[in-house]
Parts: C-alpha cells; sequence; structure tokens
C-alpha cells in the first residue's frame, strides 16, 4: 500500500480512551450478533464478503459485502473523508488496514471504538454518534444500563439509522436477532424471551 494509506497509529488515541472504558457486554453481543457473527474468529476481513464485492464490481454491479466490525471501524475513522466512496480500490484499502487494526489491538478495544464510532441516527433533534449518545438520546439512559430489548433495537438501526421509530421494519428483525442470539449462545433463552416481551410491551421501542 503506498503512503496515501492512512496509518492505523492514527488511532492509538481512540484506542487509548476507550481501553479504560467499561463495554456493556449485552449491547457488545448484541452487535456482534447482528453485524459480524464471526468477529472473534476472523482477522479483521471476510474472505466471502470481499470477493462477492469484487466478483460485483467486475461483473459492472454495485459494489457489496459483508464489511467486518473493523472494517466498520476503519471505515467510520480512518477513511472517514472516503465516505461516500463505493469503489473496489477503497474497499481493498478497508481490507488492507482492518488487519493492521486487528494486528495492533484488542478484540475487546475494536468492538468499543466501534461502538464509539457508529453512527445512530437522530433523536430529538440531535445526530447521535456512539453508543453513549444513542442510549441517551434514544432511551435517556446511560450505556452501561442498556437491558437486552434496547440493546437488540440499536443493533439492527446499525445498517439503516433512519429506520428509527418504524415498528413494523424492526420488530420483525429484532426478534431474528435475539433468536439467533440464543443459538449462537450469547442469550439465554429466558433472556431472550423477556426481552421479545419488553419489545412488545413497548411498542418496540424506545419510549
Amino acid at each position: 500500500m503506498n503512503s496515501l494509506v492512512p496509518d492505523v497509529r492514527s488511532l492509538d488515541a481512540l484506542m487509548r480512551r476507550v481501553h479504560v472504558q467499561a463495554l456493556n457486554p449485552v449491547l457488545g453481543q448484541a452487535v456482534v450478533q447482528h453485524e459480524d457473527r464471526r468477529f472473534y474468529q476472523h482477522g479483521g476481513i471476510d474472505l466471502t464478503g470481499l470477493l462477492r464485492a469484487g466478483w460485483s464490481s467486475a461483473s459492472g454491479g454495485p459494489l457489496e459485502g459483508g464489511s467486518t466490525l473493523t472494517q466498520q471501524l476503519v471505515k467510520n475513522t480512518l477513511l472517514a473523508d472516503q465516505h461516500g466512496a463505493r469503489t473496489l480500490k477503497r474497499k481493498l484499502q478497508e481490507a488492507w488496514l482492518a488487519q493492521q487494526v486487528e494486528r495492533r489491538y484488542s478484540k475487546t478495544d475494536i468492538l468499543k471504538a466501534y461502538l464509539a464510532t457508529a453512527y445512530w441516527g437522530a433523536a430529538n433533534g440531535q445526530q447521535l454518534t456512539g453508543s453513549a449518545q444513542a442510549a441517551r438520546g434514544y432511551f435517556r439512559v446511560s450505556q452501561s444500563r442498556l437491558d437486552l430489548a434496547q440493546s437488540a433495537y440499536l443493533a439492527v438501526l446499525l445498517p439503516s439509522p433512519a429506520r428509527a421509530g418504524q415498528t413494523h421494519f424492526l420488530r420483525p428483525l429484532i426478534r431474528l436477532l435475539l433468536s439467533q442470539m440464543v443459538t449462537d449462545g450469547r442469550a439465554s433463552r429466558r433472556a431472550a424471551d423477556q426481552a421479545w416481551q419488553d419489545i412488545l410491551r413497548r411498542g418496540a421501542l424506545p419510549s
């Protein structure tokens, strides 16, 4: 990669900041389940997704392919000035940088950094970047107090933050996510059932 590619060391300040912050494990598990189920197994890239993106581009179609959480962190930070670009070159840069990030930082800090920089839409006229703002903006609680129902809601919002409040769209996604969390051992059946009842009782959240 040439000198125009950002240096991953520019993430050091962010990583030092999130390293000392507590991770809400419920939110972390919900986001990993929805956005990157193999987060703890891969080295920063999903080869299947990358090959799919390359094939789509070569075929003249839209550039698409599931980005890992690490790639999304790279896109939100190191490549933020290219956020609108959907080129194969940018995708390859993203993949290369994601591998460097994985070599330099722990999985826990990568997840916390992702949560701190992800965009969660807007609430009450405020743009919400990071899980702390999202927790306050949607639920008026600190992120440490987010329960499973609230965490599932935030997780399914990530791909489409503008869908906030669209109950008919979000409810089936939340139900599927809770089911997958049980299947993959990220939540107990009892906890998932309770979260689903909370979703139904509270009108698919937020209040």
